[in-house]
């Protein structure tokens, strides 16, 4: 009887009522609580597993860079980072894509993983545990076009702008050190060059990169004068025991296709002190330098001069005083585009010093691998078409350079290169 007086006035208080309401809602509460979990669980599993396929695409793209196996680098990566079971036939690795925007593309690599987990609630309400699958596209990307690159790959910076420089190249520039910042700029110099790429790492803070795009972190770049032949073959079966001398006269057989000869003559070393006029043609200096006196002032159209020889006795220029070298490279041949060639097969990196009074006009590309080439003073460099490869560079004091990148350039293969970085599109 107490029982069901209880119960009569429990019905009629209104905290009773509260209490029943509060019963009735617990199971929705618990519900709710339950498809909340699951829901952060499952978000969170769907994360790791995208994390996971970003990673492999990379992996594979960066080993497409590398000329490595796509598979063999998506799969070690796997091993390296795999949070998770995959089901059986997982993980899906395509190069080229077969869907999506990069589908046919060989420099894509896509991803594909799908991996069953249980959820104890979801798998109360469905039956079974769900299964996720993702998918992620990395590609080997053009950044733009370039006509600076140094070769270093230490932990050096080894591009530097100081003093009062002002350098219009018009184009990119990168590097392959690994130092942090790689590139570097100050002083009151001015620099105008789009997009900015390093190896290591860039300062985005720096105001003398302007509005320029700033890629730090890159894939190593190769050499893009790397295929071109070996000068020291073609010097080896030449006659280079001669000295060329102001007063040497030279004749090459300029009736070859377009104009350009094809014809080349070698000597041990170049000195010129006057005014001269190069005939075109492919001049090779073994085992000796370029000496510009004082008052040379040496031009040139189709030529390309190649320093070649034996480990550290290649040589290079000697510029002094108010010395001048106007040259431009021949737009055929194996030497195409190239105006100054030192060979890559010098054992050490030293320096090449472009100093005050110097004016270098040059049409085509600077290719010297193991060189630091030093451009300071009051050097002043208006060119067309400049494409430097080096080791490192400098600019500083009141160089004044001006890369004419114009219409005219366009025709020419080597006017800029391309170079490349890898990010996921997908």
């Amino acid at each position: 009887m107490r029982a069901f007086a209880w119960a009569r006035k429990l019905l009629r208080s209104e905290r009773g009522n509260v209490l029943a309401i509060g019963a009735a809602a617990m199971p929705l509460m618990i519900g709710a609580a339950a498809v909340g979990l699951d829901t952060i669980q499952f978000s969170l599993w769907k994360r790791q597993l995208q994390r996971m396929a970003d990673s492999n695409a990379l992996a594979g793209a960066h080993a497409l860079v590398q000329a490595k196996s796509v598979s063999s680098a998506v799969t070690r990566d796997l091993l390296l980072n795999n949070q998770l079971t995959l089901l059986t036939g997982y993980p899906i690795v395509e190069n080229a894509p077969t869907t999506g925007d990069w589908a046919g593309n060989t420099k894509a690599v896509r991803v594909v993983l799908s991996a069953k987990r249980d959820l104890p609630f979801w798998r109360f309400f469905q039956g079974e545990s769900p299964t996720v699958t993702v998918e992620a596209t990395a590609a080997v990307v053009n950044s733009g076009r370039f006509c600076l690159l140094t070769l270093e790959e230490g932990p050096v910076q080894a591009i530097n702008f100081t003093g009062n420089a002002t350098v219009n190249l018009g184009c990119g520039i990168a590097t392959n050190s690994t130092a942090v910042p790689a590139i570097d700029a100050g002083g009151s110099s001015s620099l105008i060059a789009d997009p900015i790429m390093a190896r290591g790492g860039l300062d985005a803070t720096n105001p003398y990169y302007g509005n320029s795009t700033i890629i730090p972190y890159s894939d190593k770049q190769e050499d893009p004068f790397a295929s071109r032949p070996d000068p020291s073959a073609a010097a080896n079966g030449m006659g280079c025991d001669d000295d060329f001398d102001d007063l040497a006269s030279v004749t090459l057989n300029e009736t070859g296709p377009n104009g350009v000869a094809n014809t080349a003559v070698c000597f041990n070393s170049m000195t010129i002190d006057r005014t001269i006029n190069l005939p075109a043609g492919t001049y090779y200096i073994k085992n000796g330098n370029l000496n510009l006196g004082s008052h040379a002032a040496v031009t040139g159209t189709n030529v390309t001069l190649i320093f070649t020889g034996t480990g550290d006795s290649i040589g290079k220029i000697e510029m002094n005083g108010q010395a001048s070298l106007t040259l431009s490279a021949p737009e055929t041949g194996v030497y195409r585009d190239i105006v100054i060639f030192r060979d890559k097969d010098r054992a050490t990196m030293d320096d090449w010093h472009l100093n005050g009074g110097n004016s270098l006009n040059l049409t085509g590309a600077l290719y010297m691998p193991k060189t630091n080439i030093l451009i300071n003073g009051n050097s002043t460099m208006t060119s067309s078409c400049l494409q430097i490869v080096s080791q490192r560079i400098s600019f500083s004091g009141n160089l004044n350079l001006a890369n004419g990148l114009t219409a005219n350039c366009s025709n020419k293969p080597g006017e800029t290169f391309t170079l490349s970085q890898v990010r996921l599109v997908g």
